[in-house]
């Protein structure tokens, strides 16, 4: 009964997803600016350290420390949106499987689910 997954099952999910394109599209951009941030967090560090610290310049300190919260703030909203994006598509993804589902079984004949009343209708075909 230990089967493995067929990976078509998946490739017709990916189907599914192309109403959600643009948003997955804003997603992917999401990732990628807080990717870039978090790159970006290590250079900071570097220069308020270098720039501020080390020369005493309390000017360049400041300036390091707004750039440093400049790219938190930028880590912070893109991480946002990225985790809201993908949740709603993950929620509309799952409306639209129940929403298959049930149309599906409203096309089955009535004697589909007398003969399969004992629950294991979904593991049953309607035509033998």
């Amino acid at each position: 009964m230990n089967q493995r997954p067929n990976p078509r099952v998946l490739l017709r999910l990916l189907g599914l997803l192309r109403p959600y394109k643009t948003r997955l599209a804003l997603a992917g951009l999401a990732l990628l600016m807080a990717s870039g941030s978090v790159l970006l967090l290590g250079n900071g560090l570097r220069l308020v350290i270098d720039r501020g610290f080390l020369a005493a310049d309390q000017q360049a300190l400041a300036q390091s420390l707004g750039l440093m919260l400049a790219v938190v703030t930028v880590l912070a909203l893109a991480s946002a949106l990225r985790y809201y994006q993908v949740t709603w598509i993950g929620e509309r993804l799952a409306a639209d499987l129940r929403q298959r589902v049930f149309d599906h079984l409203l096309t089955l004949e009535p004697s589909f689910f007398e003969s399969a009343s004992d629950g294991r209708a979904a593991g049953r075909s309607p035509h033998g």
